[in-house]
């Protein structure tokens, strides 16, 4: 009776182990869990969901791009502004003789294929060759400075129509020095150099145009006559005028300054009265510069074909 009762007693215990086992685990592994949610859940809280988080990625980089973009277009576009100003600062100290900047001669060589330096002869105190015109209200006085910045002025549309780019020496009633009249050319370097003027000759029956180049320069397979004849010819066809020929100039001249293919053109004699009547004309003049302009189209071509 004794030993049923011990074995009851062991069973009762085996019973209650087993029960207080049981509801530790139990109890053990809901605390368990509830702390594994919440720790995600506090995770969560500072995380946007899935879709939040692509559309915030999106409009991030999306605004980082545009930023971008604006910040690559504001800098184009200070960069021409910048050239522009440049060249155009180049332009006008070039027609003021104060350019001393080597740099916006360079930035004018290289935004620039073709360049042509026209000087209108005299300017300022130099009032060149002046002859007295009759007219029907009386005498007028023409100056050769005034005609040769009209018929400088037209040149410098009709060449830029094509395309090329017109330094002026001067581009009012400026006095320039022989000096300043070439720097501009030998420092871009230009092309070419062409110094427009009208000649005297005693005899005034004499007319027509003729050309002056340096003879002390030349260029391989380009030079300083070849230009001359060049804008001669069609000169002298286009305004349908006489050539009297071409010739080297005197030591005294600008052109002996130049390290560029230059040339004096004379498209006149004002002492011959009917022919400076006729460069009082415009329709005459806008005839000359047609001619200058072919003179130096042709001047190029055949610059281009010789160093091929």
């Amino acid at each position: 009776m004794r030993g049923k009762k011990s074995i009851l007693y062991i069973f009762l215990c085996l019973m209650l182990f087993a029960a207080s086992l049981g509801a530790m685990l139990y109890f053990g592994d809901t605390d368990t869990s509830l702390a594994v949610e919440h720790s995600e859940e506090d995770q969560n809280k500072d995380l946007p969901s899935g879709d939040g988080a692509t559309e915030n990625g999106a409009e991030e980089q999306t605004g980082a791009e545009e930023q971008t973009g604006a910040e690559e277009q504001t800098g184009a576009e200070e960069q021409t502004g910048a050239k522009e100003q440049t060249v155009a600062k180049a332009q006008t100290g070039v027609k003021q003789g104060t350019i001393t900047s080597e740099t916006a001669f360079r930035e004018l060589r290289a935004q620039n294929d073709r360049i042509v330096v026209l000087d209108a002869g005299c300017g300022g105190s130099q009032d060149g060759i002046c002859v007295s015109i009759e007219k029907a209200s009386g005498q007028q006085l023409v100056k050769e400075k005034d005609l040769m910045l009209a018929l400088a002025t037209a040149c410098q549309k009709k060449l830029e129509a094509e395309g090329i780019f017109v330094v002026m020496t001067r581009d009012g009633d400026q006095d320039v020095t022989a000096d300043n009249r070439v720097y501009a050319a030998n420092a871009i370097p230009a092309d070419f150099y062409i110094s427009l003027h009208a000649f005297e000759d005693q005899d005034s029956s004499v007319y027509g145009m003729r050309a002056g180049f340096n003879d002390a320069f030349y260029m391989q397979g380009f030079d300083n006559e070849d230009l001359a004849y060049s804008l001669l010819e069609n000169a002298t066809e286009a305004a349908n005028e006489k050539a009297i020929g071409v010739f080297p100039v005197q030591e005294d001249s600008e052109l002996r300054l130049l390290m560029i293919p230059g040339v004096r053109l004379d498209v006149g004699c004002m002492t011959n009265l009917q022919q400076a009547r006729l460069l009082q004309r415009e329709d005459y003049r806008q005839k000359v510069a047609e001619g200058i302009t072919r003179g130096v189209l042709e001047a190029y071509e055949n610059m281009e074909r010789k160093d091929r």
